[in-house]
């Protein structure tokens, strides 16, 4: 492990022929010291691993799009804005991926999404606002449990097939459901989509 061998590193910035983060490599127990890494740059990367970064408590900002996110790669972490690259994104966001990251405020998702795992954005209580790609088939249980979303967009004319726990925790009563003019009927008669206080379209209708 990286962070052990060098634990008082602060920034770290890959090398433009880097194209793997290993699994645990900068990861650090739940039961040891903060360690102090605060900053990542990716400039090759495409891969970052299971639990890659997790529970670098510190760790705020990672520069550069992001091209992928396996299971706890950045759970525990305090990043506040992650942006998935259009062009090269991995189709899975991994489970636990960004849970528990209680200062993410800003989230925007690949083109290439196809499937947003179990738990991805657990209890992110910042991440007020989520686009969903008109690509993504595949929403698991959790994966916006107990976050701060009051504003979600669906790309997809037809809604997903999700269970009513994807969005638990989160303010229905109050969060506006966002979704294409001619899909707004099929969203409010859909499991774990109908659940939205307000379901309409861009323009409000």
């Amino acid at each position: 492990n990286f962070c052990t061998i060098f634990p008082y590193v602060e920034r770290i910035a890959f090398a433009p022929a880097a194209r793997l983060v290993a699994s645990s490599a900068f990861s650090w127990g739940v039961n040891k010291n903060t360690h102090p890494l605060k900053n990542v740059r990716f400039w090759g990367i495409t891969e970052v691993e299971k639990d890659a970064f997790y529970n670098q408590a510190n760790l705020t900002t990672v520069e550069g799009r992001l091209k992928s996110a396996g299971e706890s790669a950045f759970e525990g972490t305090s990043i506040e804005s992650i942006t998935f690259d259009d062009t090269y994104a991995t189709p899975t966001i991994g489970n636990n991926a960004f849970a528990y990251c209680s200062s993410l405020k800003t989230v925007k998702l690949s083109n290439r999404i196809e499937t947003i795992g179990q738990m991805a954005f657990f209890r992110c209580a910042s991440l007020t606002e989520i686009v969903i790609p008109d690509r993504v088939s595949e929403i698991q249980d959790l994966a916006f449990f107990d976050t701060g979303l009051m504003t979600v967009v669906s790309k997809r004319e037809d809604p997903i097939n999700i269970s009513n726990v994807v969005f638990d925790g989160i303010t229905t009563q109050r969060a506006q459901l966002i979704v294409p003019t001619k899909s707004i009927e099929a969203y409010k008669a859909a499991e774990g989509w109908k659940n939205f206080y307000k379901i309409t379209d861009a323009w409000g209708a």
